[in-house]
């Protein structure tokens, strides 16, 4: 009895320390190259994969593509393995600075961040530092890339996508040239609204006579736009200074007329760096503050600065403010919402007493759990003995989380990784002491790619179907759209399949899915350039099988039959030749004759599928027209093929 009474007596006066360091890391990786690579921004996308964005002075892994040995910004793909799916990298000879980045509606990305470079991607910059925006599909290729500033030093750190297909992009200006037709102080506040190709349609500089950031952006509603700013400035726009340096928001019209501003803070330096806008719309910051006063007066500053949360209501009313941190140092990045309503903060502390009872070197990554009014439920710090820092989480399900950041030291947390010494994105899964043990994070196979006119390149809207091989019936079927030619298609876990890619006026292109090609990398990637429906248009069947020396059709051969099949049905308007070809061995009438039969074979197959005799001819080329070395084994099995080619459009 009175043991367990003590024991529920510890739990709660220990319960703190308890809690703290009770969650664990449960898999971990870190990316990157020989270079220092800080991973900043995290986005989940489908098949279990997530974008992540940061920078890189790397040359190699991650960094591959990296434009000098300064930092580039880089964006990746990254399977939930941590297994780089695809790389780019955003800059010139200069230093970039990665920003911010949001997925777009079609599956891709834009990235904003600032360039000191005057070549590369900054080529069309305008002074000292600019603003640099990029559009990248969603398999990972550059769309288009602009910069934005003036003569001075100008900075990109917030985007958004808008609800009318564009962009709000924002970040601080020092200039009153090129894009800046205002300058108001020191640094200003800078927020423009772009097309969805980049060009300014309005452009707006707030603050006062000292400094003013754009930290982060939202659209509270279609056409009305928060900016989420810091400044030290006691006039012009602001109206209403707390301290030495504040956060102060502004709700702005599609006009870029005020509708409502507020600071928010104390009298000391205050400041944040990341939101969550929940189910009510309602807001959560995550920030650092310095203050014990004013919206701070309540929740005690511990130290030199603490973490700070505190969330306001889309009318800009407080709801609550709190802080979490010890002696030293903390400084918070990422907050999302968990399960349960309550939120998940990160960021970095040094501090190690009461409130933080461990710290594993220099700073750690510092992870904060609340609920949903903001009181701490735990709080647990990550790393080694040299840097970490947490600059975005994720809740997976109640009890899981992920986060990213980066990662300096080799022992510690990062023991098992036997990692080098350097800076590398640090992505792991970590989990309450209550949560099941799980495996290995997986992503789901899937196919990818582009569809495109094989003449013009311009992409097209396309049909892909995937087929079992064993029933030939068509289980997926999904479209690449007209804007962008890309589709996307997540496989069963196994089986035997083909895929099929068709688009109007087009031949159609097909293959078998091979699984044993994935080997860890969840993406296959098929990119297929149609080729248009023109008298003298050809294609080869290569998955059309025969015995060697042989003309009967084999089992295997029926997916392609079908794929053909269903090009003839949709184009009853055309007669194709159905041709066969052989290798340059053996006697050459055998061949002719082996390579007729094995036409005729196609086309009576057709004929008992019901298309029409007169939208078909038959010839044997045997040896005459080959398309490779023969060589070489390689180029005899080329040479080897039944080809298809339009003849006649009714």
């Amino acid at each position: 009895m009175w043991s367990n009474k003590l024991t529920v007596l510890l739990l709660l006066i220990l319960g703190p320390y308890y809690f703290i360091q009770a969650q664990e890391i449960r898999w971990q990786t870190c990316i990157g190259g020989l270079g220092y690579d800080n991973g900043m921004k995290m986005i989940p996308v489908e098949n279990g994969c997530f974008l992540v964005g940061g920078v890189t002075s790397s040359t190699s892994g991650i960094g591959k593509g990296n434009h000098s040995d300064d930092y580039d910004i880089v964006v990746s793909k990254l399977s939930a393995a941590g297994s780089i799916i695809w790389s780019q990298c955003l800059g010139g000879s200069g230093r970039e600075e990665f920003g911010q980045m949001q997925q777009t509606p079609d599956g891709g990305l834009i990235v904003i961040g600032t360039t000191k470079s005057t070549d590369g991607h900054g080529s069309d910059g305008h002074g000292k530092k600019d603003l640099l925006l990029a559009k990248i599909d969603a398999l990972g290729a550059i769309e288009w890339t602009k910069c934005y500033g003036g003569h001075g030093n100008d900075r990109g750190l917030a985007v958004i996508t808008t609800a009318d297909g564009g962009y709000l992009i924002g970040g601080e200006s020092g200039s009153n040239t090129g894009n800046m037709t205002e300058h108001r102080g020191g640094l200003d506040a800078w927020v423009a609204k772009l097309d969805r190709f980049g060009m300014v349609e309005k452009e707006k500089s707030l603050g006062g006579r000292g400094n003013e950031t754009v930290h982060l952006l939202s659209e509270v509603s279609p056409g009305r736009y928060m900016v989420v700013t810091t400044t030290n400035s006691t006039d012009g726009d602001i109206k209403d200074p707390l301290g030495a340096k504040d956060v102060w928001i502004a709700v702005l019209s599609k006009n870029f007329d005020f509708v409502w501003t507020q600071s928010f803070g104390g009298s000391d330096f205050d400041e944040v760096h990341g939101y969550f806008r929940n189910h009510r719309g309602d807001y959560v910051f995550a920030g650092t503050t310095f203050s014990e006063d004013g919206d701070l007066d309540l929740a005690t500053n511990h130290g030199l600065g603490d973490s700070w949360l505190f969330q306001i209501t889309k009318s800009g009313y407080l709801a609550w403010s709190q802080t979490y941190g010890g002696a030293k140092s903390e400084g918070g990045n990422g907050v999302t919402q968990c399960p349960d309503k309550g939120y998940l903060l990160v960021g970095t502390s040094n501090s190690k007493d009461r409130l933080v009872p461990v710290n594993k070197g220099l700073y750690d990554g510092w992870v904060v759990r609340t609920d949903s009014l903001g009181s701490k439920l735990w709080s647990c710090t990550f790393g080694g003995e040299d840097f970490e820092y947490l600059y975005d989480a994720i809740a997976i399900d109640d009890g899981n989380y992920l986060a990213l950041g980066f990662a300096e030291s080799v022992k510690g947390d990062l023991m098992e990784l036997n990692k080098e010494i350097g800076n590398d994105f640090w992505f792991f899964r970590f989990s309450d002491p209550s949560s099941p043990e799980v495996g290995l994070p997986v992503s789901s196979n899937y196919l990818a790619g582009y569809v495109a006119s094989a003449t013009t390149n311009i992409r097209l809207q396309a049909e892909v179907i995937l087929t079992d091989n064993e029933t030939l019936k068509e289980v997926i079927t999904t479209m690449a759209p007209k804007e962008n030619g890309i589709y996307s298609m997540t496989l069963p876990e196994k089986g035997n399949y083909s895929v099929m890619i068709t688009s109007p006026g087009y031949l159609f292109y097909g293959q078998d899915i091979d699984y044993s090609l994935f080997n860890g990398n969840p993406e296959m990637r098929i990119d297929a350039f149609l080729l248009p429906i023109i008298i003298g248009t050809k294609v080869a069947l290569r998955n059309i099988y025969f015995d060697t020396g042989k003309y009967e059709l084999k089992k295997e051969s029926a997916p392609e039959l079908h794929r053909l099949l269903k090009f003839m049905q949709l184009n009853p308007n055309v007669k194709v030749e159905i041709s066969g070809h052989t290798d340059g061995t053996g006697n050459v009438e055998t061949k002719k004759m082996l390579s007729l039969r094995r036409a005729s074979k196609v086309r009576d197959w057709l004929l008992k599928k019901g298309i029409s005799g007169r939208n078909m001819q038959i010839v044997g080329y045997g040896m005459d027209r080959p398309v490779a070395d023969e060589a070489t084994e390689e180029g005899r099995a080329k040479n080897r093929r039944v080809e298809v080619e339009i003849v006649e459009i009714f």
